[in-house]
Order: C-alpha cells, then sequence, then structure tokens
C-alpha cells in the first residue's frame, strides 16, 4: 500500500495546541482560554484518522482493525502506562492517605480509557479540587479512544454503502445532529434520566458542564469537523491573496478564543466550534507565504512532535508542585513548570516512547501479542496495587504520629473531615435546639457552609442563652427565583417550612449563609422579564442578580432583621487542613504544614457584595468570617491544637465554636434590638 504524504504543518498545530492547554493549567492570564487546546486536538485526531483510513480503504478495499489499533496503542499505552506508574510513585511520597486512595482508583479507569466518566461523577474540569488530581488530563484520552472504537467501523460501513449515499453527506449529518444536540443541552440543560445515570455525587455536579465537556457525544462534531475536511485537503485555490486571506482568518479563529473564552463563557461547549473551525481552517489551506515561517519553524514542529507526551506529564507536575508548596504559583514556579516537564517529555520522546513505538528499533515490542500481553501485565498490576491500597486505607503507615498532636485527633484520615465537620450529627431540616417557647429565634438557612455554624451556635447561643435554632438546609440557594437539577423539589419544601416556621414568631432571625461563589455556579436564576432561567456569570452583574433575589426573598419574610454570613476564607490553590494533618512523614520533613494562609480573592469579592448590601438596607445584618480567621490577610487554619477546618472550606466543631464566640454578642444584640 502506498504511504500517504506527511502533513508537516500538522505539527506546528500541535504544539500550538499543547503550548495553549499547558500556559492555560499554568495559570497565565493572558490564555484564560487555553483549555480549547483540547478541542484543536480533537480535530487534528479526526482529521489524521479518517484520512489514514480513507487512503487505506481506497487502495486496498478493506480496513485492517487489527492494523489501526495496533498502531493506536503503540502510540498511545506505553507512556501512559509509564506516566501512570512514576505519578503512583510521586503520590506515595505525597499524598494523604485519602488522596492516595483515589488516585488508586483513578489510575484503572484511566488505563481502560473511562476516565472521563470517573470524573463526570465529581467535581468539574475547573473546580478548585481539580488542583488535587494528578490524571485529570486523561479525561481527553479517554474521549479519544472512545472514539478510537466507534469510527473505523463506522467508516467501514459508509464507504461500504457509497454508491448509495456519500460518505461526506453522512458524515454532515451526523456533525450537525452532535452540534443540535450540543446546542440544545446547552440551551434546556441535560435529561434528568441522564443525569442521574451518570452521575453519583450531586452536591458537586455542575448541570450540563461536566456532562458536555466530558462526554463524547458532545464532543463528536469536533473529531467530525477534522474528519470532513480530508474530502477538502488540499484547498485548491488558485489566488495566492486569498490564501493569506485563509490563512489569518484561521488563525484568528484560534487565538481569539484562546484570550477571551473562560470558564464562565456562556454556551461554552457550542462556542469551541470557533477554534475547532479555525483549526481545520489551517489543515487544509496548508502552506502559504505568510505561514510558511510558522509552519516550519524547527522548535514548533520538535513540539509538535513530543506534543502527546509532554500532554501526558505537565499536568502531574502541576499537581504535584502546587500539592507541596501550598500557594499560587509565581513567575519562577510557571517558567520551572514549563521547562522541566518539556526536557522529560524529551527523554521520554527519545529514549522510550520512540524505541518501543517502531519495529525497526532493537528493543521495541516487535510481536502485536507481546504489546497486548504488555497491556493486560500493566492492567492486572495496577488493579492488584489499587485494591491493596484502598483495603489498606490509602498506606496510613507512611502517615507521621508526630505532627505537632493535631493528626492525632483523629487516627483515621477517612473519618477527619467527617467527624470534625461542624455540622455532623445535626439535622438539615428541624430544630437544632430548643430553646424556651415552642417558636424559633433562629432559623440556619443555606448549604453545608449554613450547618457548619450547628454546632457553635448550639453549644454557645442555645445552650448558654437559651434561644432556639432551626434549621433549613440544601445545597442550593434557599430562596425563590432560583433552580437546581436534582435539588429543586427540596428546595421548595425548604422554603415552604422557612416561612412556617417564621410566621411562628415575628422576631425570629433568617441566619443565610453559603458557599455563594459555588452556589453561583450550580444554581439557574429567574429572569423575571423573560421568565426563563439563566446561568449565574461570576461576574459583578452576576453578583447583583443574587443579591436583588435576596431582597426580594427579604420583602418575602416581611423585611424582618436577617442575618448574612459571608464566605469563610479559604487556601484555595492550597492542600485542605485535612489532608496536609496525614501528609507521608518523607514531605512533612522538608515541608510541614503551615497554619497560616494568605486570604483568597474570591472570599474577599464575595463578602464585599454582601457587606456592601447589608449597609445600604435596614434590618440586613453581615458578619464577616474573614474578621475572625484573618488578621491583614493572614488566614489561620490551626492554632494551639485546635483545628478550624474540617477540609478545604467548611468549618470544623471548633471553627464553627470560634466564629459563634467572636459573634455571639453582636448575634444577641440584633435579636434585641
Amino acid at each position: 500500500m502506498k504511504k500517504l504524504d506527511y502533513i508537516d504543518h500538522i505539527d506546528a498545530l500541535r504544539a500550538i495546541a499543547v503550548l495553549l492547554v499547558i500556559l492555560f493549567h499554568l495559570d497565565f492570564d493572558f490564555v484564560k482560554g487555553g483549555f480549547i487546546g483540547v478541542d484543536v486536538f480533537f480535530v487534528i485526531s479526526g482529521f489524521l484518522i479518517t484520512r489514514i483510513l480513507k487512503h487505506e480503504y481506497e487502495t486496498t478495499s478493506k480496513i485492517s482493525f487489527k492494523n489501526f489499533y495496533s498502531r493506536r496503542v503503540r502510540r498511545l499505552l506505553p507512556s501512559l502506562f509509564l506516566m501512570i506508574f512514576l505519578v503512583f510513585i510521586a503520590a506515595f511520597l505525597i499524598f494523604a492517605p485519602s488522596d492516595f486512595m483515589r488516585l488508586s482508583k483513578v489510575m484503572l479507569t484511566s488505563s481502560v480509557a473511562v476516565s472521563n466518566f470517573f470524573f463526570l461523577s465529581e467535581a468539574g474540569y475547573f473546580d478548585i479540587s481539580a488542583n488535587l488530581k494528578p490524571l485529570l488530563h486523561t479525561w481527553s484520552l479517554g474521549i479519544e479512544e472512545q472514539f478510537y472504537l466507534i469510527w473505523p467501523i463506522t467508516l467501514v460501513l459508509l464507504f461500504k454503502i457509497k454508491q448509495k449515499v456519500k460518505t461526506i453527506s453522512v458524515i454532515s449529518f451526523l456533525f450537525l445532529l452532535s452540534l443540535i444536540l450540543t446546542i440544545l443541552t446547552n440551551y434546556y440543560g441535560a435529561p434528568e434520566f441522564l443525569n442521574k445515570l451518570l452521575t453519583e455525587n450531586t452536591d458537586f455536579y455542575k448541570d450540563q458542564n461536566s456532562l458536555q465537556f466530558f462526554l463524547l457525544p458532545f464532543r463528536i462534531f469536533e473529531f467530525l469537523i477534522g474528519a470532513s475536511v480530508v474530502w477538502l485537503y488540499p484547498l485548491k485555490i488558485k489566488s495566492k491573496i486569498a490564501k493569506e486571506i485563509i490563512f489569518v482568518i484561521g488563525i484568528i479563529l484560534l487565538v481569539l478564543p484562546a484570550m477571551f473564552f473562560s470558564k464562565d463563557t456562556p454556551f461554552l461547549s457550542t462556542l469551541n466550534i470557533i477554534p475547532c473551525i479555525g483549526v481545520a481552517i489551517l489543515i487544509v489551506n496548508g502552506k502559504t507565504s505568510l505561514s510558511k515561517g510558522f509552519f516550519e519553524n524547527n522548535w514548533l514542529r520538535k513540539i509538535g512532535n513530543i506534543s502527546y507526551t509532554w500532554y501526558l506529564f505537565h499536568w502531574p507536575f502541576i499537581v504535584f508542585y502546587k500539592y507541596i508548596i501550598e500557594r499560587e504559583l509565581n513567575i519562577i514556579d510557571q517558567l520551572f513548570l514549563f521547562i522541566l516537564p518539556l526536557l522529560v517529555s524529551l527523554v521520554v520522546y527519545k529514549y522510550y516512547e520512540t524505541p518501543l513505538r517502531y519495529k525497526t528499533y532493537r528493543i521495541s515490542i516487535k510481536k502485536d501479542s507481546s504489546l497486548v500481553y504488555f497491556a493486560i501485565i500493566c492492567i492486572l498490576l495496577i488493579v492488584i496495587v489499587r485494591n491493596d491500597v484502598i483495603y489498606k486505607k490509602g498506606w496510613t503507615w507512611r502517615i507521621s504520629d508526630t505532627n505537632i498532636g493535631l493528626a492525632q485527633k483523629l487516627k483515621n484520615p477517612e473519618e477527619f473531615h467527617k467527624k470534625n465537620y461542624g455540622g455532623y450529627g445535626f439535622t438539615e431540616m428541624g430544630f437544632l435546639g430548643k430553646g424556651k417557647g415552642n417558636y424559633t429565634d433562629f432559623v440556619l438557612i443555606g448549604d453545608s457552609h449554613a450547618r457548619h455554624y450547628a454546632y457553635g451556635l448550639v453549644n454557645n447561643i442555645n445552650k448558654n442563652h437559651k434561644k432556639s435554632i432551626t434549621a433549613s438546609n440544601v445545597s442550593a440557594f434557599v430562596m425563590p427565583g432560583f433552580k437546581r437539577k436534582g435539588v429543586d423539589d427540596i428546595r421548595k419544601v425548604r422554603v415552604n417550612y422557612i416561612l412556617e416556621v417564621l410566621d411562628l414568631n415575628p422576631q425570629a432571625i433568617p441566619i443565610m449563609s453559603y458557599d455563594w461563589y459555588f452556589q453561583m455556579e450550580v444554581n439557574k436564576i429567574l429572569n423575571d422579564s423573560l421568565g426563563v432561567f439563566e446561568d449565574i456569570n461570576i461576574s459583578e452583574k452576576g453578583y447583583e442578580k443574587v443579591i436583588n433575589k435576596i431582597k426580594k426573598f427579604h420583602k418575602l419574610i416581611g423585611n424582618r432583621k436577617t442575618i448574612l454570613i459571608g464566605n469563610v476564607p479559604r487556601p484555595f490553590s492550597s492542600v485542605p487542613i485535612h489532608k496536609s494533618l496525614f501528609k507521608p512523614k518523607y514531605l512533612q520533613y522538608f515541608f510541614p504544614v503551615k497554619s497560616v494562609y494568605k486570604q483568597d480573592s474570591i472570599s474577599l469579592k464575595t463578602n464585599t457584595y454582601l457587606k456592601n448590601y447589608a449597609d445600604k438596607n435596614n434590618n440586613i445584618y453581615f458578619l464577616d468570617p474573614v474578621d475572625v480567621f484573618c488578621n491583614n490577610g493572614d488566614c489561620i487554619q490551626f492554632e494551639n491544637g485546635e483545628i478550624y477546618y474540617s477540609d478545604g472550606s467548611h468549618l470544623s466543631k471548633e471553627g464553627s465554636l470560634k466564629f459563634v464566640e467572636y459573634y455571639e454578642k453582636e448575634i444577641l444584640r440584633i435579636l434585641e434590638l
């Protein structure tokens, strides 16, 4: 079979794609939309795979699935298994038991190309918790390998019926079907049954956003854009000026989304078609006088060659580095994390990946059967290690028993978060502590960031001052005008309950507390003029919309005195305290647990909006947790043997009591006004 001509300018496009992703992961502000690099990879994959299969069928009248999958396995698995092995070693030395256990589960799903389903059931790709997931980036490999399973068979069927139906027509139809599905899901949300089928953790599920991010059906149109341009390549345009203009258009469609898209961009899954079209244009347009220096740049071509390897290794370096330093990256960190994985990737590509991939090398895996045995052995080893790590609770023997006495409060790290949480053991709806009468003095409204004050309120306001406290908590905004999939019916029940208990005592005071930022991400808000629910963008307008709904709720409850509690300060870029305390002894020797961290920008921004609202409105009182736990931007996690957090954002029982004791007089004063 005659070999296809090598399209060398695709190497430059691969380089651009991987550079965008890496710069985005390194938190460079000028590429807030750098995640589109993955979409670019999908287009390139769709083009190359379809081109190879089409050429093989036209040349031999058949497609050898054995040869196809052998090439794919040789290309992808050796470096993937090496990366997983090295990540496991690093996690052994660095990760707390809970993170080590979780990693062992992901190792298996990553090795069998289904990690995208695993991550779908957790927090989203853009969440803070992503900084604790060194294998998160394997979700895209899962999608690619799932596409490789279905696309060759689909193409064979299309080629065989090409006399009746044109292949490109069917591909165009499938493209439109996937795009329409994405648009409809963007607008109306995913069907409820699909949410329940694919997600386990509804507290973290991000409506349709995660669904569209992690699942192949919402990415197929990107692969098919690449597949369809196979029939257009090379683009035959005689006018040199026209080709130069097309090149510029392609660059613009690729670069501008990388600069101006962000995780908060509305209809992001649909708008990703823009850079996909841009890279498709650059593929089919080929080289021009203007693009020649760009496409033939030796550095870009080398980076393109190692793009897969660099993509595999860059993210674990970032995760483990952040886990150790427990702070935001500065420019030195960013340069270090750019260069070191690049150098490692160059070595791996030259001395490991390439020799194993090609049969002409002396140390290569020459037989396909040996390749299969290699994959099976690696997966079996992962299964054995995974089961042992889970059974032995994350190999707790790695943990020091002398961490200034803090970790000894709970020997089981899996129970640390659960039992130290300030809301542990308290009901989500009903009396937390009864006072002198049958009515309530305070109604605690909100999500888990309201309930973590339960311990402090009961052990101070209730026990010391005999004030009755009722809870009505659910992981959603417990106010009219909001909607969240999976919990909306519960939310309505809680709203009605609040109104009932407030009616029993005209002096009763609602205490509203949320993880405001998180709830703005996962709830939709009612547009009163249009009568539809919309996403709440994390912006000044987004905060204004939420505050307007608080105003309406305040009127609904009779403009009575209301207490608002702001976001708890948290170390967003750091390891949560319940993980820090259980770091392996090898790591703590060099990097002891930090008791102080810098206040995060999110709590600062959110609390400023809430405080301004309270200052401008009668009967609204604002309590700022930052005043309790921070001083001039330095915030405390623990002191004198007392741990104030149960995880990265929730207060422990001691933290809950510290907050209430700090505001005890103010809370009672508001009640007596």
